[in-house]
């Protein structure tokens, strides 16, 4: 059988194919940066979550020890100023919690869009294999065609051999 002529639409395949794993690598590198944020977000209700306690340890502490005499003017003022402090550390916390869910979100769009990207780069690829293999197809039955006409070729050139060494 002869050679099989060589699929001309090739370098497009293989640079789709490319596109597709550039876009698997991309997906890859948007997930790792979805999970950092997402970490990140955990780390700042954490961060805002210990502060909360501690204000309400720092207040729990001034409201015993005031009730109990314990304090001059003095720390009264000083304990105070600790508790307004660590009110703004806790607003400053939450600020940053809302940031980072921001964050949070734009990773996730992000993954979408480079999901989208994978998904388009898979379908093209699909499309080209798809015609690459109707290609084969069609020049395997093309082969075939040929194979069969040049066999019917040697057989009725064997019947006609056949049939003048009758008449002789």
């Amino acid at each position: 059988m002869a050679k099989t002529p060589k699929y001309r639409l090739q370098p497009i395949l293989d640079e789709k194919e490319n596109k597709k794993q550039e876009a698997a690598r991309f997906l890859n590198k948007k997930k790792e940066e979805l999970a950092l944020e997402e970490q990140k977000l955990e780390q700042a209700k954490l961060e805002h979550a210990r502060a909360i306690q501690k204000k309400e340890e720092m207040v729990r502490e001034y409201n015993e020890n005031m009730f109990a005499g314990k304090y001059t003017i003095e720390q009264i003022k000083i304990r105070k100023l600790h508790i307004e402090d660590q009110q703004r550390r806790i607003e400053e916390l939450r600020q940053a919690v809302e940031r980072q869910k921001k964050a949070v979100e734009r990773a996730e769009l992000e993954v979408k869009k480079a999901e989208e990207a994978l998904i388009n780069a898979s379908k093209e690829v699909q499309v080209m294999q798809k015609h690459k293999e109707n290609w084969q197809r069609a020049v395997q039955e093309e082969a075939l065609k040929k194979e069969a006409k040049q066999l019917e070729e040697i057989a009725q050139s064997m019947y006609t051999a056949a049939m003048m060494n009758r008449k002789e």
